[in-house]
């Protein structure tokens, strides 16, 4: 997705930034398994949601921060 406001390019904040993508990966792993540095993070992102609870059921914050680390040490 492409946005132009007064000649200026506005992008995903995921196509933005390394940093993001790394996160991205981390979050998605916890869905997907292992996100390969090459998949099409777009396409794993549709229509997945995050939703944070206490009844147990899910991954753990430590977890998904612990993804998240991961991926942000190998970009």
């Amino acid at each position: 997705m492409e946005v132009i406001i007064n000649g200026t390019r506005y992008v995903p904040v995921i196509e933005s930034s390394t940093d993001m993508k790394a996160i991205t990966r981390g979050l998605l792993e916890s869905f997907w398994g292992h996100i390969s540095l090459d998949d099409d993070l777009k396409e794993k992102m549709d229509g997945i949601t995050i939703s944070v609870n206490d009844d147990c059921r899910g991954e753990t914050i430590e977890y998904i921060l612990e993804s998240i680390a991961k991926e942000l040490n190998r970009k």
